[in-house]
């Protein structure tokens, strides 16, 4: 029985393209990544939100499937299986859902991020990741940011029985005003005095 033989064109062909580094078969796919997320604040307090803008696009050369946003706190810039409890609360909710995407198309999301009270306080980056990521990854489909956000109380509170420190003793004030002089009162006679001494007799006339 004889054997069907390619035929020497097609032979040809596949061979010049294996021999170039191209394979002879090229399969089409999507490839989604997250291109852009707003940075995030420098820090946030237990249960503190901030609004981010996340995009999404389809690098690949066929449409993608549908799938779910979802945001995490890591301590690296490696998606690892650690940051799995300590995803972030994205709302609205419908808005973490992205539909079947054409090729070289974007897809902005305007959400609003909440961090969990249950959450250690401590410095992380903030991870983006569209529901193709895998643990351990650092690829396209996981975007870190470039900055880590202190979560947890800036400053701490004061508490009872601090001490207060009491400032100098402020400048003297000015003099007050003289007071009014009172009006003068009724003028009253004091009373009589004794009578003076009786003068010497008078000389008598000379006679005619």
């Amino acid at each position: 029985m004889r054997r069907c033989s390619k035929p020497a064109a097609l032979v040809a062909i596949s061979a010049a393209l294996v021999g170039t580094g191209v394979p002879a078969v090229a399969f089409a796919r999507s490839k989604l990544v997250v291109s852009h997320v707003t940075e995030p604040p420098d820090s946030r307090p237990l249960n503190g939100r901030w609004r981010t803008t996340v995009t999404i696009s389809n690098q690949g050369s066929t449409t993608s499937s549908a799938g779910k946003l979802r945001m995490f706190l890591s301590k690296g810039r490696r998606f690892s299986r650690d940051d799995l409890p300590r995803e972030l609360v994205v709302t609205p909710a419908k808005l973490r859902l992205y539909p079947r995407m054409g090729s070289m198309t974007l897809l902005p999301r305007r959400l609003t991020v909440t961090i969990p009270a249950s959450m250690p306080q401590r410095s992380y980056y903030v991870v983006t990741c569209v529901s193709i990521a895998r643990i351990g990854t650092d690829s396209l489909s996981c975007h870190f940011s470039g900055q880590m956000m202190k979560v947890g109380t800036d400053a701490p509170v004061a508490k009872a029985g601090t001490i207060i420190v009491v400032g100098p003793p402020g400048p003297a004030g000015s003099a007050g005003a003289d007071g009014v002089a009172g009006a003068q009162g009724p003028e009253t006679p004091g009373p009589a005095g004794p009578p003076g001494p009786q003068g010497p007799p008078g000389n008598g006339g000379s006679d005619g």
